[in-house]
């Protein structure tokens, strides 16, 4: 009970709290990584509503059909395809798909107590980050639907008991993001011309710590999540080798995840979130949140 107590109080302080949403590029909540709720069947499909407030200030609405199919009890594979609308009176609105991701997990041992993992996949990038706002120029990345690159995700996982523990690597491995927001807003040196210059992202690594509590139907998760940026990342030009480092964008995002979910026969209803208490000096990719929250309901089939 002192351990739920601490959950709850935890949760209320995660809502007041005026610290910056998740910074996710997308591997921690696949399933393999992110605890959820056991499914016993060979299908799930999940709806999810992802609430975001943007740094910019405006509500992110993100709403995502993850499917899983079990082809065995050691390899399962999932897909996530998000949709993406904002609206900000003042810069522009998008309506758009966003970067949908493939991966597949696959049981490589296997205990009474403990069980591990191999995961890989793919966040496909859907664009290159140009969508302009109302005054036709490029919308801020926290805006775009997508990261403009299609990264490769690779990691492991172990969950013992009500213990599951993830290391992960996001690589992009494909960079195609022209957005000119990051140039004008990376650029303090007026003599340099923007234009020429893109944007790259560098890598992510991430571990992962969850605890799950079961009360009756209830289950309630709390972790600790820790993603670090390999490099600060770059504006490289098109016409020549040279390039500009983003400097603060290096570095350490610490980051609390929470949940909770109910299952009904096969129907599950549940509620996710997170906040940082550490975060990046310059977050250029966009993925800085005010506030993060995510219901979803699955069907097992």
């Amino acid at each position: 009970m002192r351990q739920l107590v601490g959950f709850i109080i935890t949760l209320l302080f995660s809502v007041s709290a005026a610290a910056q949403g998740c910074s996710d590029a997308g591997f921690c909540t696949i399933p393999s990584f992110s605890p959820q709720d056991a499914a016993n069947g060979k299908f799930k499909v999940e709806l999810r509503a992802s609430l975001e407030g943007s740094e910019p200030g405006a509500l992110i609405i993100s709403p995502q059909l993850w499917l899983n199919y079990a082809v065995s009890e050691s390899v399962k594979f999932n897909v996530k395809v998000p949709f993406w609308f904002v609206n900000d009176a003042e810069l522009g609105k998008v309506t758009a798909l966003s970067d949908p991701i493939i991966s597949a997990s696959f049981r490589i041992s296997n205990s009474e107590k403990a069980a591990f993992f191999l995961t890989g996949g793919f966040r496909f990038g859907v664009g290159n980050a140009t969508n302009k706002g109302l005054d036709n120029t490029d919308l801020p990345m926290d805006y775009q639907p997508t990261l403009g690159t299609t990264d490769i995700i690779i990691g492991a996982n172990v969950k013992f008991n009500s213990y599951s523990a993830s290391v992960g690597l996001q690589y992009p491995a494909w960079q195609y993001n022209k957005n000119q927001n990051v140039v004008q807003s990376s650029i303090n040196n007026p003599l340099i011309d923007p234009i020429p210059l893109e944007y790259y992202r560098k890598a992510d690594i991430m571990a992962r710590l969850d605890r799950t509590w079961q009360i009756g139907n209830w289950q309630f998760k709390l972790g600790l999540l820790p993603i670090y940026h390999l490099a600060n990342d770059e504006l490289l030009s098109s016409e020549n080798t040279g390039y500009i480092t983003i400097e603060g964008s290096q570095g350490l995002t610490l980051n609390i995840p929470f949940g909770s979910w109910y299952k009904y026969n096969n129907w599950t209803f549940g509620l996710d979130g997170g906040f940082p208490v550490v975060t990046r000096d310059a977050r250029p990719d966009g993925l800085t949140r005010r506030f993060v929250l995510q219901p979803r309901i699955a069907l097992t089939l």
